[in-house]
């Protein structure tokens, strides 16, 4: 008779990114052995609160994921008396992808704003999921599409209550 103990075998960062991704969005329906594979395309960064993660007007080269900690997006103000606070992100959230998938500049700055940890996919490493794994490639992007559309959606609705009643009755 063997005897057994409560304690579990510490899971690898492999495993435990690999769980993570299966979670995520981004990342929904490629399944754990293509997850797997792409694994090593992702880099990690850490950031201590007030590190700049991403600056607005600089090459969009990267698609962020927060694994932990939290940050916030904010914009210049066009009068240039500021920047606007856009949202606030935390685990889970995703950002990049507008100037990646666009090849532009970022639109706004994140800021770190608690010890926070990403994955990053950079541009190359994007392009190389899609020479080695065109499925996989192909999944992200209608996950992508999707994250774009539903933040579309927050957006117009955050604008329709901004902005000022139109003086009709009726819908154009």
């Amino acid at each position: 008779m063997f005897a057994t103990s409560d304690f579990s075998i510490p899971m690898t960062i492999e495993s435990d990114t690999i769980q993570f991704l299966e979670s995520h969005p981004l990342f929904s329906g490629i399944p754990s052995k293509d997850l797997a594979i792409i694994f090593p395309f992702l880099g990690n960064e850490r950031f201590e609160p007030g590190d700049r993660i991403t600056e607005e007007a600089t090459p969009g080269d990267a698609i962020y994921v927060i694994t932990e900690g939290a940050a916030v997006v904010t914009k210049r103000k066009p009068d240039g008396t500021g920047a606007a606070l856009l949202e606030q992100l935390g685990e889970g959230s995703t950002f990049g992808e507008m100037g990646l998938l666009e090849g532009s500049e970022r639109s706004a700055s994140v800021t770190a704003v608690a010890p926070t940890k990403t994955l990053v996919l950079t541009d190359q490493a994007f392009r190389d999921v899609f020479a080695f794994r065109p499925e996989t490639y192909r999944m992200i992007m209608g996950n992508l599409a999707r994250d774009l559309s539903r933040r579309l959606r927050m957006a117009n609705a955050r604008i329709a209550e901004l902005a000022p009643p139109s003086g009709r009755t009726k819908e154009v």
